[in-house]
């Protein structure tokens, strides 16, 4: 991909763009990740319906999910599970010179914890 002012980059697509591109953004995220963000236009076809068994979902604090059917989703709690590792880590970056170079290694080691996190809650749900 050729972007003005910056030149040639490589862009690794998950899916094929599908319409007409409006904007690109380019984003860098606080782990130092870099995204390119496309606003595409795209023509509207009417959806389809899916016609199999319904079941009821109500999604909770203590449990993720109950469905009607009886069965329970158990909430994973990632946050739990790494609080450890995330305590070590603000401990870490707590006791260095704000603005050294090892304050910003320690930033970005723990910024990446946290965009970890991040992930796995927002993967969860589609699984």
């Amino acid at each position: 991909m050729k972007l003005l002012k910056i030149g040639l980059m490589k862009v690794k697509l998950y899916r094929e763009i599908s319409g007409i591109v409006k904007t690109l953004i380019i984003k860098q995220d606080a782990a130092g990740r870099w995204w390119a963000i496309f606003a595409v236009e795209i023509k509207l076809t009417q959806s389809q319906t899916n016609n199999g068994s319904v079941i009821g979902l109500n999604a909770g604090l203590e449990k993720f999910a109950a469905l009607s059917d009886g069965s329970i989703i158990e909430n994973p709690r990632y946050l739990r599970r790494t609080e450890k590792r995330l305590k070590h880590a603000q401990r870490v970056l707590s006791r260095k010179e704000k603005g050294s170079h090892n304050w910003k290694k320690a930033r970005q080691k723990l910024a990446k914890l946290y965009t970890n996190i991040h992930s796995q809650r927002r993967d969860f749900p589609h699984k």
